[in-house]
């Protein structure tokens, strides 16, 4: 059963013109599974969830979009959260999800949970991708107003990422934030020369999860609704780029769906 906080994945996917549609946590069993399944996606959106878990799938996709973009086959792979934290763990290694590996530069202990939190944007955000097309005022806000919603409790040090040589050499750190004790982290990234990125926070709750006691304090300002719908909007045009077409106009998955599990994101053509 899909989870109700998913459909706010779909309507912040669907707000800028794309489609979702959820993968089985293991949608990777066999190359030519694979394979079938990569050609009908024009990007993969990883959200957020629990604890890590493990999924081989998600570790054998990001290396099959790795290969095909460096062949010139462009295919975006977006990370939210424990997404983000996937994409982390993959790209700046030891690799291994479970158990956790020492180096790895995901850590416990951030107190960033229910957290409404600016971005502190680095130089790198002006020659972006992902923040580069925004406009000096949503720039403005982002740094000065509590635009981004977080619930975490792994993070990224910037220091950490910095310091890790598969990290700092492929992907560009764009911001950071701090939890309750001041506590830094990484907020957001892109790759390089691969279209893959990553936000620690949650751009789709903004306006996507309802109101409730469970999650009072995420921001509903317009100028957090401008920074959601500026991400979704880059998301879907990253996978417009994308050539791959599905056989049928809606792919499915026919394995049971297990949570947490990828979403694949397809532009409307």
């Amino acid at each position: 059963m899909v989870p109700d906080y998913y459909v706010a994945y779909e309507k912040w996917v669907a707000q800028a013109g794309g489609r979702t549609v959820v993968l089985p946590r293991f949608f990777a069993h066999e190359p030519q599974a694979l394979e079938r399944l990569f050609a009908s996606l024009n990007g993969l959106l990883i959200p957020g969830g629990g604890d890590f878990v493990g999924n081989g799938s998600v570790d054998a996709m990001v290396a099959r979009a790795t290969r095909a973009n460096r062949e010139g086959d462009y295919f975006p792979i977006w990370g939210t959260c424990l997404g983000f934290e996937y994409l982390v763990d993959i790209l700046g290694g030891p690799g291994a999800l479970v158990p956790r590996a020492p180096g790895d530069p995901i850590v416990p202990g951030f107190d960033s949970e229910l957290l409404p939190r600016a971005l502190n944007l680095t130089a790198a955000v002006r020659g972006s991708r992902m923040l580069g097309g925004a406009s000096d005022a949503l720039l403005r806000w982002a740094a000065r107003e509590n635009v981004t919603y977080n619930m975490h409790h792994r993070g990224v040090e910037p220091a950490s990422f910095a310091s890790n040589p598969r990290l700092d050499s492929s992907m560009s750190l764009l911001a950071s934030s701090t939890d309750r004790r001041g506590r830094p982290f990484v907020a957001a990234f892109e790759g390089d020369n691969l279209p893959f990125y990553g936000v620690q926070f949650h751009p789709e709750k903004i306006e996507f999860v309802p109101p409730s006691r469970y999650e009072p304090n995420i921001p509903r300002t317009p100028h957090a609704a401008a920074l959601s719908r500026h991400l979704g909007s880059f998301l879907v045009s990253e996978a417009a780029k994308s050539l791959h077409r599905a056989a049928t106009r809606t792919p499915t998955a026919a394995n049971p769906f297990v949570w947490p599990s990828p979403s694949a994101v397809s532009h409307v053509r």
